[in-house]
């Protein structure tokens, strides 16, 4: 997960080497002539089919939406993805000297007001160990899920606070799946369903929001 974030992030980086707006959209940065230009066609369309197509492995969408469980991501796919990102760095590099361009980076987003962001006491390590009890009955977590719950709390024991986030709001988002194909009773769903839609495919009200309440459901 945090390659194909990393990556996608130094693909927009390249993109504005030549272009003046980054897709927002992964599918429509790695569609662009912009890139193409600079790595080939041949090798954009090996990453569309790692990372940016539904009709390929769709690595990115499938791992950062939650789909795909430990065991389900074979360490061949792990290591296909080094080796490419490797690769792109070689051809940037030749790209670079042979235009006597510059890559600039683009400047992170830092949380300058931190004190606005500290609403929740600290958790302590009594309470960690009973959120470990509670993983383990938790009708929210599915126990396949169960292991990225165990290492996040690794994660956020070890203070690696954004290890820790990427993996839970992973599964943040497939536990809210779960809940909607259980209050939606539409099992077959699970794998994708669009859990913030106001109806289903039916025309039936979702009843996910309704029944996480307003509160919950507030977005900036």
């Amino acid at each position: 997960m945090k390659l194909t974030s990393c990556l996608e992030r130094a693909l927009g980086d390249v993109f504005l080497l030549i272009g003046k707006e980054c897709p927002f959209l992964l599918r429509d940065l790695l569609a662009s002539e912009e890139l193409a230009q600079v790595f080939s066609q041949s090798v954009m369309n090996v990453l569309k089919v790692f990372v940016g197509s539904p009709c390929g492995l769709n690595l990115r969408n499938v791992l950062w939406h939650g789909f795909a469980s430990p065991e389900e991501i074979p360490p061949k796919y792990c290591s296909m993805m080094i080796l490419l990102t490797a690769g792109l760095g070689q051809l940037l590099k030749s790209y670079l000297q042979n235009t006597k361009l510059t890559l600039a980076h683009r400047s992170f987003i830092t949380l300058a007001n931190l004190e606005d962001l500290i609403v929740f006491p600290d958790v302590t390590y009594e309470v960690l160990s009973v959120l470990e009890e509670v993983m383990t009955k938790s009708a929210f977590i599915l126990k396949i899920m169960l292991p990225y719950w165990e290492v996040a709390l690794v994660k956020f024991k070890s203070h690696r606070f954004a290890d820790c986030a990427i993996l839970l709001l992973t599964q943040l988002e497939t536990g809210l799946r779960n809940v909607f194909a259980t209050l939606n009773r539409c099992p077959k769903r699970l794998l994708t369903a669009e859990i913030l839609a106001k109806h289903l495919n039916d025309g039936k009200i979702n009843q996910l929001p309704l029944f996480l309440g307003e509160p919950a459901m507030i977005r900036r």
